[in-house]
């Protein structure tokens, strides 16, 4: 049974704000896809030797936004040789690994602006365009089941982005098929689930690389409905250049059969 695991960045706007006009403005969903178990398997006893060498321990949490500060418990990671020795081994066992990855990034004042008669929470428009790709260009339809694993963000939004996943909510799409059965699991980052962690470590490298190289296009969106202000790009550190190259790019989605564009990124409004 084919599993996927999804983390987040940023804060998902529940109505519109006054833009940052950086990357503070943006929501952005990555959904790492594994085709079943065994495979799995490989890159989650790998990744906890990569723990156990680094943290003396697998059960220790590798939380990016933490040890790329070098916070508790990370403080050796204030050592910048050491924090980019764990990126530049994670980016090349994650090399190995048999995954695919899907990112969608929303810029959420753009989203406000364009749709402001009946906004849509950004995180459920992200997870449908990651579910839609993934269950057109794997071909996973129902009765065929997936488990699905995501980061808890309290009970209420929890049941908020199940009726998405069950696909009682989505927004009107083109597409004409019945989804796959899900099983959602909802965890916190402290439960030490290393899928999860992968998830975690992919985007934060991911999302910096693409937002610096597509921020020409997002700037055209967003002068598309009025807004001129300039944005300002994200700091890309060498190891996020690293993570992407080897563990991020060469795992995107990729389409089926003769489908035109690209299925793997998905910037919006656009």
């Amino acid at each position: 049974m084919p599993v996927i695991f999804v983390d987040e960045y940023g804060t998902a706007w529940d109505s519109n704000k006054k833009a940052n006009n950086d990357a503070r403005d943006i929501f952005a969903i990555i959904g790492v896809y594994f085709a079943d178990r065994d495979a799995y398997s490989l890159a989650e006893k790998s990744f906890f030797e990569l723990k156990n060498k680094f943290f003396f321990s697998k059960n220790v949490v590798a939380h990016d936004q933490k040890m790329r500060k070098g916070k508790h418990p990370f403080y050796a990671f204030q050592d910048a040789s050491k924090k980019s020795a764990f990126y530049h081994e994670f980016a090349q066992r994650a090399a190995q690994w048999d995954y695919d990855v899907f990112l969608a990034i929303i810029d959420q004042p753009a989203h406000f602006g364009k749709y402001v008669a009946s906004p849509v929470n950004p995180y459920r428009v992200a997870l449908q365009f990651m579910l839609e790709r993934f269950e057109l260009n794997k071909q996973i339809f129902a009765p065929n089941s997936v488990d699905l694993i995501l980061e808890s963000r309290g009970e209420n939004f929890d049941q908020t982005l199940t009726c998405v996943i069950a696909n009682r909510c989505r927004l009107r799409s083109s597409f004409s098929y019945q989804p796959p059965i899900y099983h959602s699991f909802f965890f916190k980052k402290g439960d030490g689930v290393a899928g999860l962690e992968i998830a975690d470590l992919l985007l934060a490298s991911a999302w910096r690389v693409e937002y610096n190289a597509n921020i020409g296009t997002i700037s055209a969106n967003r002068a598309g409905i009025g807004m001129l202000a300039p944005l300002s790009t994200v700091k890309v550190q060498a190891f996020d250049s690293v993570v992407y190259d080897l563990a991020v790019k060469p795992k995107y989605l990729k389409p089926i059969g003769t489908t035109s564009g690209q299925v793997h990124l998905k910037f919006f409004p656009s």
